[in-house]
């Protein structure tokens, strides 16, 4: 055929950058106006299951218990500040007769008692009790822990009932506020006979606050060892 011009092929150059920039500018738009891919919601991390070391009754008067549950979060860095737990008393025909949901934070490397003063079970008597937890949303804990001692640890053992004195010191410079205590009095085999839990509002700087624990009825017998365990919330 004939040879295009220079003119001719000076045009055709042009419009071929021209189309392509349209291209590029309606494309550019379409990208601008498209709907957004939704964002994936963030993954909740896989923590190791919480250890329930076990869960006990207490009776405070006929119908009326305590209930108590020993358990670990042993996760390193995962905590929460919603644990959901039920707890469940059981009679002799393992049917269930009473049921309580609560709620308590877990702090990461920690063991800490799940306490619940007073469950009504009216006629029944319970033989076991046990916890069970929800689907726990678990979240990285960044906080550093407080440094709590429990420097002192009295028990007296008599007929107005039983008393623990407790001595916790804030070996830190700061003030801590908010500490939860729970004290466990356990017999020679390790089974716990009684429980109790006490919050201090603040310990100052290198400061320590006395808090007395008593149970209306004597032990018998008598606990051989008592564990305190003290935490604050850092999941908050």
């Amino acid at each position: 055929g004939m040879p295009l011009s220079w003119r001719a092929k000076k045009q055709l150059t042009f419009f071929a950058v021209f189309a392509g920039a349209v291209f590029l500018l309606v494309f550019g738009i379409i990208y601008l106006f498209r709907s957004p891919a939704p964002p994936p919601a963030p993954e909740l991390p896989d923590g190791e299951d919480l250890v329930v070391f076990w869960a006990r009754f207490f009776q405070i008067a006929p119908g009326h218990y305590e209930v108590a549950a020993l358990v670990e979060n042993s996760n390193l860095l995962l905590g929460t500040d919603r644990l959901t737990y039920r707890l469940r008393l059981y009679d002799q025909n393992n049917i269930l007769i009473a049921l309580r949901e609560g709620r308590i934070f877990a702090n990461p490397r920690e063991k800490f008692l799940i306490y619940e003063p007073d469950i009504r079970t009216f006629e029944r008597s319970p033989v076991r009790a046990a916890v069970e937890f929800l689907d726990v949303p678990w979240k990285r804990i960044e906080k550093e822990r407080a440094e709590l001692l429990v420097a002192k640890k009295d028990f007296s053992n008599s007929e107005t009932g039983g008393r623990l004195r407790v001595l916790a010191q804030n070996q830190s410079l700061f003030a801590v506020k908010n500490v939860f205590l729970s004290a466990v009095l356990l017999d020679k085999d390790g089974n716990a006979l009684g429980v109790s839990v006490s919050k201090i509002s603040e310990i100052p700087g290198e400061g320590e606050r006395e808090v007395i624990f008593t149970w209306r009825d004597a032990f018998d017998p008598s606990p051989v060892s008592i564990e305190v365990l003290t935490r604050t919330n850092l999941t908050e």
